[in-house]
């Protein structure tokens, strides 16, 4: 089992109209260290995440939408108002359109953290590809990052989501 411990972000930064606060951080029992650039969305891209492999054994699960607030070639930060766990004994499939590309990756959760205040939870994944499909994530990631330095907060040639994390899931709710 990973570490566990209490942490209030004291940078109290406001991202995308609300300011975060941390207050349980768990890590996976495995050095976490970032090999490749983040490209940081303007608005929160709607992915679909459906679990694949649980302990090396495929599974049919069905699917749910989680909100990516950052990607690069080697993972990316999402938000999701499921508890999941860290570790690689699951293997989620993830799936997204932007620029009109579908990006495709399996990938496992690293970290989770716990939003204060919603029933709401921030995770960091790391991609498992060959280093093809991360050539090909890497390219389409660049020209993300190029426009988005050209356009700014005018970039939404995706699955983009407006508003708030806690909104978003309140609405899926509602219409389950």
């Amino acid at each position: 089992m990973g570490m566990a411990f209490d942490k209030e972000d004291n940078n109290k930064e406001e991202d995308r109209g609300y300011h975060r606060y941390i207050r349980k951080t768990v890590f996976a029992p495995y050095e976490i260290s970032r090999k490749f650039f983040r490209v940081k969305f303007p608005y929160l891209l709607e992915t679909e995440m459906t679990p694949v492999y649980v302990k090396g054994r495929e599974v049919a699960a069905g699917k749910t939408h989680v909100l990516v607030r950052n990607m690069g070639p080697g993972g990316m930060c999402f938000v999701s108002d499921l508890n999941l766990p860290v570790g690689k004994d699951i293997i989620y499939m993830f799936s997204s359109e932007i620029m009109e590309e579908t990006i495709t990756a399996l990938a496992y959760v690293v970290w989770m953290r716990k939003l204060e205040d919603h029933d709401l939870y921030e995770y960091g994944a790391e991609f498992e590809v060959n280093e093809h499909e991360r050539s090909n994530i890497q390219k389409l990631l660049m020209k993300v990052q190029i426009k988005i330095n050209k356009e700014n907060m005018l970039f939404d040639e995706g699955n983009f989501v407006y508003g708030y994390p806690e909104d978003y899931f309140r609405r899926k709710r509602k219409q389950k």
